[in-house]
């Protein structure tokens, strides 16, 4: 089970949003089902579009922000366009993948604020928002975790989660 800090926000997603969740994911993932090779190699092109899926579920819920439902291809590195910012959301599948730190890839360096989630698809109704940082932030660390160059903020310098919608 893992640890919730105090100020991590933590959203709890029902049966529509699920579903939802899911008919994004399917939407999204518009190959036959294929393990994947360029980011992980343990889960399916599916899965990691659902678990992203469910971040952006989440935080529609929270912020009341609407879920892009057309996109396809990718996103272009902007998950939500508000407040006159763009902000892009990171999701880790806790079951499998180790790097605990928020990971971008360098050419998708798009958004003004990206933030840092947790899924654990063994329980997929909790969403856990760890933390954010801004764009310069984001861009002061690079490393190769085995798919490429990423831009990396530790987990520990990210900045605390908000206590309403930013």
């Amino acid at each position: 089970m893992r640890k919730v800090q105090p100020h991590h926000i933590v959203i709890q997603l029902g049966s529509v949003e699920l579903q939802k969740a899911n008919k994004l994911a399917i939407s999204r993932n518009d190959k036959p089902p294929t393990v994947n090779k360029k980011f992980d190699t343990t889960q399916s092109d599916y899965t990691i579009h659902y678990i992203a899926a469910l971040a952006e579920v989440a935080w529609e819920k929270y912020s009341g922000w609407e879920v892009d439902t057309e996109q396809k291809n990718g996103d272009g590195g902007t998950d939500f366009i508000a407040n006159g910012r763009t902000y892009q959301l990171k999701t880790r599948n806790v079951t499998n993948f180790c790097n605990p730190d928020l990971l971008v890839e360098t050419d998708k360096i798009n958004a003004d604020r990206y933030f840092l989630s947790e899924v654990d698809l063994e329980r997929p109704t909790e969403v856990v928002f760890i933390g954010w940082c801004t764009k310069d932030e984001i861009m002061k660390e690079t490393i190769d975790v085995g798919h490429g160059p990423r831009y990396v903020r530790r987990r520990y310098l990210l900045r605390k989660m908000p206590k309403g919608v930013m």
